[in-house]
């Protein structure tokens, strides 16, 4: 089942970066959402290319966080503010809707699922990221791409409230499916090696 989702998963970014490229969107990197789908992707292709070893499972877990944020993001940040849906509509169809739905349910029923203390991962990627965007917009090199980065409109202290925010749902979410989805630390049949990249070319 998990190698089916999987590849479905495969497909549906794979027609979302498609569109995304050929609308020539700019600076598309440095969003979020397209950052979240892109290590989907990644991780998608890397548990039907090596199985579900460790550290596949590391990169489909921290998939499936960020897309879970991108997904609330969406529903209870953009669309509010929005007067038309992005749901339904082109790449945002597949980015914000179609693939985190997928990926999480590959991942909590298909999947084999980390130990807790994976749950900091998805927080200092986000925290990184902030971090960044932060930063680009404060020297106005970039703005946006969301509205609680953009440090000259609404000031740092808001910005400062949102980041605190976002990196306390991350958290939440981190935390939330890993301890819905407990796994013993190590298995018998799992070490640390299995955790590791370089455990791809053994």
């Amino acid at each position: 089942m998990a190698i089916i989702l999987n590849f479905i998963l495969v497909i549906c970014e794979v027609i979302a970066f498609i569109i995304t490229f050929r609308k020539k969107k700019q600076h598309f990197y440095l969003y979020y959402t397209q950052i979240s789908n892109f290590i989907c992707l990644i991780s998608s292709l890397c548990l039907l290319i090596f199985g579900q070893r460790g550290w596949v499972s590391v990169m489909r877990y921290l998939s499936t966080t960020m897309l879970t944020i991108t997904f609330l993001i969406t529903v209870c940040v953009l669309l509010p503010t929005m007067k038309t849906s992005i749901l339904f509509k082109g790449r945002a169809f597949f980015f914000h809707l179609v693939c985190p739905v997928l990926c999480v349910v590959s991942y909590v029923f298909a999947e084999n699922h980390v130990p807790m203390f994976w749950a900091v991962l998805p927080v200092i990627v986000t925290m990184v990221y902030g971090a960044v965007l932060i930063w680009l917009n404060y020297k106005k090199k970039f703005e946006g791409p969301y509205p609680f980065f953009k440090v000259h409109k609404i000031g740092f202290k808001k910005t400062a409230m949102w980041m605190a925010v976002l990196v306390a749902v991350v958290a939440l979410v981190s935390v939330a499916i890993a301890v819905f989805l407990p796994v013993p630390i190590f298995s018998t049949e799992q070490t640390i090696k299995d955790y590791l990249f370089f455990s791809a070319l053994l």
